[in-house]
């Protein structure tokens, strides 16, 4: 039982990169449609990164190999959009027991 749930985890965060690979590459073409506005310069960085990964929307064509490359590639190497990430302010979390 213990390697069919280690299988269906690995499933599972496979499904879920290539989700966020999604998310991602959605939320900067809709940031593409409101150009010349200019976002925070945080996500600047993000989407100039995501610009090496996933060529411009100019027509229609198939997404499968920037969702891939997104969500397996280049989300791990050192030139991540998670790399800007990091300047984030961390945000104090606070759990209480009532």
């Amino acid at each position: 039982m213990g390697m069919t749930s280690a299988l269906k985890l690995k499933q599972v965060v496979r499904n879920t990169r290539n989700v966020l690979a999604i998310e991602l590459l959605t939320a900067a073409r809709a940031l593409d449609c409101l150009r010349p506005l200019k976002s925070s310069p945080v996500i600047e960085r993000i989407r100039a990164e995501l610009a090496h990964i996933s060529a411009p929307w100019t027509a229609d064509r198939s997404l499968s190999a920037d969702i891939q490359s997104t969500a397996m590639d280049r989300l791990r190497s050192p030139r991540s959009p998670n790399r800007c990430m990091r300047s984030w302010p961390r945000l104090p979390l606070r759990f209480r027991a009532d």
